[in-house]
């Protein structure tokens, strides 16, 4: 095995050298897994739409895994969660009343969860994920893209359906002025994005015949998303694409196998859904630098081999947010000295 600053090296020189060509080493990394502290949400399913959808959440730090979704709730089929900046809150879909509609849900709550779009018969809600500072959600509606504040419950159209062009899978920039989505259904699909400033729209991936789609961004503008390897090739493949410079193939991508739902974790790894040892996805941590692979099996995610896991969110807190809960206590704590602490803080946040 060679040392990590080695091996990074020698990915480095076959991606630079090969730029088309995603490197996967062995299935399952020799080098023990990276010791996470944050929160994974995912769902299961046999197939989709079959109603055996449920909704799980795995705890690094405590080393726990539970089922979230509950009879209780008269939600069939749960699924594609997105976790709150602040940990407290999931955002999901579901279907009651004979509709697909989102709903949110405060993790511990004793109360059910509350149906936010109240849609009933064919009205489909779909794919909801939160604004970087929580106020908003989008999600789609129906082949387009609509914006939730979720204080008040004002709906608006952000990006509207043209020449029958099916809009889906919206995701926002850390500073809400981006908007990433699909265009497309099964056969073709690429992902635009668009400035909800200027209101100008540009294709990020249109490999021809081929589908690109579930696009996520990381804090920092990179932004992964799948797609399949070519026009001919529908093994779907992850993707990933900074702030300059062509999208290019992960490299811890298996050509042989579909992998799909990237959540990125930290800045280095990312927790994906994969086909190569069963013909249900199940769990992979991948790390970006170096293309060594950990499945989640060990930790009990992937016991089920019947149900495939799918629409992992991994969260964990950041240091801006530690911050502001910590001057938070000190408020309670204080008063008014804090406060003013507070707004003296707030006036440069790049040096939280």
């Amino acid at each position: 095995m060679l040392a990590r600053g080695r091996f990074i090296v020698l990915v480095l020189f076959c991606t630079l050298f090969q730029p088309h060509l995603a490197v996967a080493t062995n299935f399952q990394s020799s080098l023990p897994m990276p010791q996470l502290t944050g929160k994974l949400v995912y769902h299961t399913y046999k197939s989709y739409g079959d109603g055996s959808a449920q909704l799980y959440l795995y705890d690094f730090a405590q080393g726990s895994l539970r089922r979230l979704s509950q009879p209780s709730w008269n939600i069939i089929d749960p699924m594609n969660a997105d976790i709150s900046a602040d940990g407290s809150t999931i955002v999901f879909m579901g279907i009651q009343d004979q509709a697909w509609n989102i709903f949110m849900w405060r993790l511990d709550s004793e109360q059910l969860p509350v149906n936010l779009t109240k849609s009933h018969g064919e009205t489909m809600n779909e794919d909801p994920k939160f604004s970087a500072d929580g106020k908003n959600i989008v999600f789609k509606r129906s082949g387009e893209i609509y914006q939730m504040e979720v204080r008040r419950n004002v709906l608006s159209v952000v990006a509207p359906r043209a020449q029958d062009k099916i809009l889906s899978m919206p995701y926002l920039s850390a500073d809400s002025s981006l908007l990433y989505f699909s265009v497309g259904d099964e056969s073709a699909a690429s992902v635009y994005v668009k400035d909800l400033k200027t209101n100008s729209i540009a294709e990020i991936d249109s490999t021809p015949g081929s589908r690109a789609y579930y696009p996520i961004v990381r804090h920092d503008g990179t932004l992964f998303y799948t797609r399949h390897v070519s026009g001919t090739d529908d093994a779907d493949q992850i993707y990933m694409k900074g702030p300059a410079g062509p999208p290019r193939p992960v490299i811890f991508n298996d050509p042989e196998s579909d992998n799909s739902d990237p959540a990125p974790v930290e800045d280095h790894y990312l927790i994906y859904s994969n086909t190569s040892e069963s013909e249900k996805y199940q769990l992979v941590l991948g790390d970006l630098d170096t293309g060594e692979r950990w499945s989640l099996s060990p930790l009990g995610l992937n016991l089920s081999e019947d149900v495939s896991k799918l629409g992992a969110r991994y969260w964990a807190p950041h240091p801006k947010i530690l911050v502001r809960q910590k001057l938070q206590i000190l408020e309670i704590r204080f008063g008014r000295v804090m406060r003013v602490v507070r707004v003296m803080l707030n006036r440069d946040r790049d040096d939280f």
